[in-house]
């Protein structure tokens, strides 16, 4: 074969690769059956625009087409997987605005607000925290006057208990976060009813790691330290409650795959860590209303609270108290609820309801008969509309 057909045949090949390695990802895109959710991404995928012949329509069918492509490209997964990874585990960066890399391979939140937030960018009007402050006292004022008991606890954002693992590139210009504004203006007579669990977790850190370095919530020894915090509290009502200590406690080490912001990454199969795991021994609360969902939490359905239909609900009961509880959370309870449930008769754990007020819906609360109601949000959520 002389050089020239050699070149000739090299260019051939070439091409054809070349040409084969833009066909594949449009004849898989051709071939698969079209996702509607992202499940790492956490949204919906854009649906293929329809074709009408109206101006307005058509005008915005190449947009609309555009983010149909780019959200159903061939093999996009895999692209995406391959350039997260190289981003975080690489150049320790992140792909997106959404996640922060770390100082030790730590993943943070890292929305614009969460960041603004730890950097002390955020000021508080008084109108703001007296508005804050206010609608607390009502709640708290209404349940006690229906001789219910009423706790509020703020459960602290991971940045706020590790900020020495936060990315060296984002300084703390001041450390007035929205938390330690409201915090400190709150007045004296609340703090009864208001639990911040910053400080006992600050402490705690010093002896074992309380949360994931790949998810934003805390592991389970950090969930048990905010229960023995929790417990404290409540023993102001009830004193006769016996807090679990850890002898009750079995916990292990176990590797682990990489928690929410690894998936949200598309990289928890690839980046896990070592997680502390916990085990009550001898457990005393037995589950009441379940469907098997994830933590045996199921979607309530009957009508009792109509807010909540695509919401999910745990109901969990322990025969050896008379107390009912109504916890209105947000997952940081997950890895709580377990040593919580052991205290109380009945507890009802309605989940990520931050967009329903909860003194609309008080009358129906007083339908179950509680003794006891606890709102937990974490830090970030503070001012989402029906809290502040």
């Amino acid at each position: 074969m002389t050089d020239l057909k050699l070149k000739r045949y090299m260019s051939f090949i070439l091409i054809a690769v070349f040409a084969l390695m833009l066909a594949i990802p449009a004849v898989r895109m051709l071939t698969t059956p079209f996702e509607t959710y992202s499940t790492a991404e956490k949204r919906k995928l854009a649906v293929i625009p329809e074709i009408r012949f109206n101006s307005k329509l058509l005008n915005e069918f190449p947009r609309k087409f555009e983010n149909f492509f780019n959200d159903h490209f061939g093999h996009r997964k895999a692209f995406l997987r391959f350039y997260n990874y190289t981003k975080v585990v690489w150049f320790k960066q992140s792909p997106n605005k959404t996640f922060l890399v770390g100082k030790d391979d730590w993943l943070f939140l890292g929305m614009p607000d969460v960041v603004k937030d730890f950097r002390g960018m955020t000021k508080l009007s008084n109108e703001q925290k007296n508005s804050w402050a206010d609608r607390l006292m009502q709640k708290e004022r209404f349940f006690r006057q229906k001789g219910v008991q009423y706790l509020f606890v703020v459960e602290p954002d991971k940045k706020t208990i590790y900020p020495e693992y936060y990315p060296d590139h984002i300084n703390q210009l001041h450390s007035f976060s929205k938390r330690y504004q409201l915090t400190t203006h709150l007045p004296k007579e609340t703090a009864s009813y208001f639990l911040d669990l910053t400080e006992p977790l600050l402490k705690a850190k010093n002896y074992e790691r309380l949360y994931f370095k790949t998810d934003s919530h805390w592991n389970d020894v950090g969930a048990f330290v905010a229960y023995q915090s929790i417990i404290k509290k409540i023993n102001q009502w009830y004193p006769e409650i016996s807090i679990i200590q850890r002898s009750n406690l079995v916990i292990r080490e176990v590797e682990s795959i990489g928690g929410g912001n690894a998936e949200g990454l598309m990289l928890d199969d690839l980046i896990g860590e070592n997680a502390l795991v916990t085990e009550l021994i001898n457990p005393c609360s037995r589950i009441l209303v379940s469907n098997g969902n994830h933590k045996n939490r199921l979607g309530w359905k009957d009508g009792i609270f109509p807010e909540l239909t695509e919401k999910t609900v745990l109901v969990k009961g322990c025969q050896k108290s008379k107390l009912k509880a109504f916890v209105f959370h947000d997952s940081y309870m997950v890895a709580l609820e377990p040593y919580l449930s052991e205290h109380f008769a009945k507890t009802y754990y309605l989940w990520n309801v931050t967009q329903i007020d909860i003194m609309k819906v008080s009358s129906k609360i007083l339908d179950f008969d509680p003794d006891l109601v606890i709102e937990a949000w974490v830090e970030r959520n503070l001012f989402s509309k029906n809290l502040r």
